[in-house]
């Protein structure tokens, strides 16, 4: 499309003459080029603050177990597991 084609079609849709000069082109030239750029760079930015985790850590070891005596059933469905607070007894 003709340039001049171009001007009367933004200027029909209300663009108004003044910014269709020139040097408001090279500014808003200027104005997407930097604009990118800061994208870039947050963009770059961003990707450095959170690592992914990684995935070759070893979860920690479990604990020791403890033997803690005679248990009645009834003691022992106290630590089932229902409570998170509370350690899990297993019967051997």
């Amino acid at each position: 499309m003709p340039v001049q084609a171009l001007s009367a079609r933004l200027i029909a849709a209300g663009v108004p003459s003044s910014l269709l000069t020139p040097e408001s082109a090279l500014l808003l030239a200027l104005l997407a080029f930097f604009s990118l750029l800061v994208a870039r760079f947050v963009a770059g930015y961003l990707s450095r603050v959170a690592p992914p985790p990684q995935q070759d850590m070893e979860p920690a070891p479990a604990p020791e177990p403890v033997l803690c005596g005679e248990l009645t059933l009834q003691e022992l469905r106290a630590f089932d597991g229902s409570d998170p607070a509370k350690p899990l007894y297993l019967v051997r």
